[in-house]
């Protein structure tokens, strides 16, 4: 058993390294989660915001359903959704503090010939604690430890859904631009850019990732060379699994770090 000490902002640091395995679903990934007492199989997307249940599942959960939450996709595209106050997840042994978690039917934003889903995690699941997504290595690591072999980030963290969703942007320089891309392991796509930002980074506006590729230049790393998509978006852009499939990533929830280790 590893040690226990506190993490900043209250929550208790585990050094225990509780592991749970990433699934393949399509072209995206997902891990076995316990809520209430049974297994049940989430989408791992760290651009999801929230914690999310189907309405299956939250009824199956016990959730008394709360007043509504709303929300943003990358698009603008709006939802609304009621919320469950109090949930817990359980993943690789560890069990998340009780939190908000948004009610919605996670299915219909996904082919409808893929096995159907019970929710989803994001970075608010872990909020508290170090998370790494080792993507070549299929596995999700909760242990409160920070890395000594990959290279910390500039990084933003974005709060919104009355403070309860949390993502995590990293910075790539375009000459004398930063470009803010939204890590996202819930996107199949590789990059994709903001088309009004698009000619600031030699692109054209309309642009679609089979004809185009962009360098991702993260701090003090070499370039990635990766397609590239144009969009309209909310935010600058979003860096996907198309990307970032051999990269290991490490969330530090409590002090709002990244660590990004790439081949």
């Amino acid at each position: 058993a590893g040690c226990t000490s506190a993490m900043p902002g209250g929550a208790p640091a585990d050094r225990t390294a509780h592991i749970a395995a990433l699934e393949p679903y399509g072209t995206l990934l997902t891990a076995t989660v316990e809520v209430a007492g049974a297994p049940r199989r989430f989408l791992v997307d760290t651009g999801g915001g929230m914690t999310v249940f189907t309405p299956v599942l939250a009824g199956e959960a016990g959730c008394a359903l709360g007043g509504p939450l709303t929300g943003f996709r990358m698009s603008g595209e709006r939802i609304d959704a009621p919320r469950c106050e109090g949930a817990t997840v359980g993943v690789g042994g560890w069990v998340s503090r009780p939190h908000t978690v948004m009610v919605m039917d996670i299915n219909k934003l996904l082919p409808p010939d893929w096995p159907r889903l019970d929710g989803l995690i994001s970075l608010s699941t872990f909020e508290g604690h170090v998370v790494t997504i080792d993507l070549p290595g299929r596995r999700l690591v909760v242990d409160d430890n920070v890395p000594r072999d990959a290279r910390s980030v500039r990084t933003r963290f974005e709060r919104s859904v009355t403070g309860l969703s949390l993502v995590a942007f990293v910075a790539s320089r375009h000459d004398a631009t930063d470009v803010w891309l939204e890590v996202d392991t819930g996107s199949e796509s590789a990059v994709i850019i903001n088309e009004a930002l698009a000619p600031r980074v030699g692109l054209a506006s309309a642009v679609t990732a089979s004809d185009a590729r962009i360098d991702i230049r993260l701090d003090a790393g070499a370039s990635v060379r990766a397609p590239v998509e144009t969009s309209r978006l909310i935010f600058d852009g979003n860096l996907g699994l198309g990307a970032m499939r051999s990269w290991v990533l490490t969330f530090d929830l409590a002090e709002e770090r990244v660590w990004i280790r790439t081949p």
